[in-house]
């Protein structure tokens, strides 16, 4: 983290977007995926990313938050499903189809819906930091 900061206080948007593409560049010319599934982030999605991250009216994202996000469990959405605004399925509204692929990072859970029989995880989507429900397993 502090030779990514070179010296700042915290990481920047530039340099944080920077660091995503260096990874994205080591996983195509290693021909692998990274282990955290990231490098499929496009450059804007990144941006919104540390934007989401960032503590209010600041700018740099700290060594602290930035360590966080790094120790967080994430997982990849393998089947077509949504993100919802509430564990119990019917109380909540749709925020968003979730794509196959996508990366999320685990907020809470896996809590259990009683009512639908399913397994939910609170996340955080990382292409776009809209947190809300997801089903891991169903009936």
């Amino acid at each position: 983290f502090d030779q990514l900061c070179e010296g700042a206080d915290g990481l920047d948007e530039s340099k944080f977007v920077l660091f995503f593409s260096d990874i994205r560049e080591a996983a195509a010319r290693d021909g692998t995926q990274d282990a955290a599934g990231i490098s499929d982030l496009t450059d804007a999605e990144v941006t919104r990313f540390h934007a989401s991250l960032l503590q209010p009216g600041e700018s740099l994202l700290r060594k602290a938050d930035f360590v966080r996000i790094v120790a967080k469990p994430r997982m990849r959405v393998a089947k077509s499903t949504v993100l919802t605004s509430a564990l119990i399925i019917r109380s909540g509204k749709i925020l968003r189809p979730l794509q196959v692929g996508e990366l999320l990072e685990v907020l809470d859970g896996p809590s259990r819906e009683e009512k639908a029989r399913v397994m939910r995880v609170h996340v955080r989507a990382l292409r776009d930091g809209k947190e809300g429900w997801a089903t891991v397993t169903g009936t």
